[in-house]
């Protein structure tokens, strides 16, 4: 029942914004199956349903996660674009409540700030709760010449890359208690052609890993090559990542190879054919003893 109240007054108030904006309406329905052996013969299977919905500078978007044991866990986040200052919060439930969050950001270029506040519940799964809160601030200056720089810094939540490694399935983790866990700063140049970035991760013992990138990119046809190099400490090498990306319509394929010291370690293909409004993909991830996971989705916009 607070889920729907929670989902209800989320609702009312997208829409309000859109009335207020008087702006179109927009959105996707996905549904994503991710498929994952389990040695030595067993084989878990989930299912995400994901809803986006936006009218305006107003956005709403509710994920829900099923196994062969029911619900799992489901997400809700809700969002306003007031042009210099974005607002958006979210809860998690999974499937009792588990985790609110609040973001802010906002700027005048070339400055930005943000912040971002979790209450998350630490305890078991439908057990008493134990709560605690994170705190993770945004800095940022971007130049018109394509070089940035960005710094954050988390109170009480752990794995800050995980805000800015573009997957939607990564988050912060809240950590018990409420001091310095990390300090993730990057910097880099982004041009027509060529990027750059380096990201470095501090902790209260010292500098814990860092990565450095670059991708080259060719416009006829759409073709992208990039590197990542990882390392822990200063010049512990670990791991590195080849990147080739290409996009002939309607089809878009990446393929990120991944290697260390010792060799190959393992592969990622993913291939997306969209046309109509419908986009249909596959992410596959395999090493030398097989079949990792095997994820196939479909998306509908509108």
């Amino acid at each position: 029942m607070r889920t729907f109240w929670a989902t209800l007054a989320a609702l009312m108030i997208v829409v309000t914004g859109a009335m207020a904006e008087d702006c179109g309406f927009g959105g996707s329905l996905g549904l994503e199956f991710t498929f994952t052996p389990v040695p030595p013969a067993a084989l878990d299977i989930s299912t995400d349903i994901t809803l986006s919905l936006t009218f305006g500078g107003a956005h709403l978007l509710s994920r829900t996660l099923l196994t062969w044991d029911g619900l799992e866990a489901s997400w809700l986040t809700v969002g306003m674009d007031f042009g210099n200052v974005q607002f958006e919060t979210g809860m998690r439930f999974d499937p009792c409540f588990s985790m609110y969050r609040l973001e802010a950001r906002g700027g005048c270029c070339p400055f930005s700030l943000g912040g971002l506040l979790i209450l998350e519940n630490l305890a078991p799964l439908c057990e008493p709760p134990d709560y605690t809160v994170g705190l993770a601030l945004d800095l940022g200056l971007s130049f018109s010449s394509g070089f940035w720089v960005r710094s954050l810094t988390g109170f009480g939540v752990w794995d800050l890359y995980y805000l800015v490694d573009c997957d939607l399935r990564t988050d912060v983790q809240a950590a018990p208690g409420w001091w310095f866990e990390e300090q993730l700063v990057g910097l880099g140049l982004k041009g027509p052609c060529f990027s750059a970035d380096t990201w470095v991760l501090f902790t209260d013992l010292g500098l814990s890993w860092w990565r450095v990138a670059t991708t080259y990119r060719w416009t006829q046809p759409h073709v992208e090559v990039g590197t990542r190099l990882w390392f822990m400490g200063l010049f512990a090498f670990t791991q590195a990542d080849l990147v080739v990306a290409g996009h002939i319509e309607p089809v878009a394929l990446e393929s990120v190879t991944t290697f260390d010291l010792g060799g190959f370690v393992m592969q990622k293909i993913n291939i997306e054919v969209a046309f109509s409004g419908i986009s249909i993909y596959a992410r596959t991830l395999f090493d030398f003893s097989g079949l990792l996971q095997q994820v196939a989705g479909l998306e509908l916009r509108f």
